[in-house]
C-alpha cells in the first residue's frame, strides 16, 4: 500500500512544488500554451483509513450556474465540481490503499487539466 510519505518523496523528486506542508502540497502546472493551473493535494483520515484528495480551482461562482455545474460534472471521467467559498473546484478523493504512483501522476494531470479546460471555456481567463 502506498503511503503519504512515499507520495511526498515522489512529488518532491519529480515536480517543482509551489507549497509543501506535512499533509499537503501545491503544484502549478504550466501548459504548452502558457496557461497555468494550480492543484492542491492533501492527505486526510476518513472511514478508518488514509485518503488522498486532489483539488484544482476552475472558475468563479458567477461564471457557472449550479445547474450547469452539475450537468458538466456528469461528463467528467474523474472528479466532480464542488463549490468552495466563491470558487468552483474540480475535486477527487480516493483511499490511499487504492492508489499507485502511476495512477497518482495520471490523476494530477487529469484533475488539473479538467479544471483548466473549464476555466478557459467559461471565463477565458487564467486566474488559477
Amino acid at each position: 500500500m502506498l503511503t503519504w510519505a512515499e507520495i511526498q518523496e515522489h512529488v518532491r523528486a519529480k515536480y517543482k512544488l509551489a507549497e509543501d506542508h506535512g499533509d499537503s502540497f501545491k503544484l502549478v502546472w504550466r501548459y504548452d500554451n502558457d496557461r497555468l493551473q494550480q492543484i492542491l493535494v492533501n492527505c486526510y483520515a476518513a472511514l478508518g483509513e488514509a485518503w488522498c484528495n486532489f483539488t484544482s480551482p476552475a472558475c468563479r461562482r458567477g461564471d457557472l450556474s449550479p445547474e450547469l455545474a452539475l450537468r458538466r460534472s456528469l461528463s467528467f471521467a474523474v472528479g466532480t465540481i464542488c463549490l468552495d467559498q466563491d470558487v468552483y473546484v474540480i475535486r477527487y478523493s480516493l483511499p490511499m490503499s487504492a492508489l499507485k504512483l502511476e495512477t497518482f501522476d495520471l490523476l494530477l494531470g487529469v484533475i488539473a487539466g479538467t479544471a483548466d479546460q473549464l476555466e478557459e471555456e467559461l471565463s477565458g481567463g487564467d486566474d488559477f
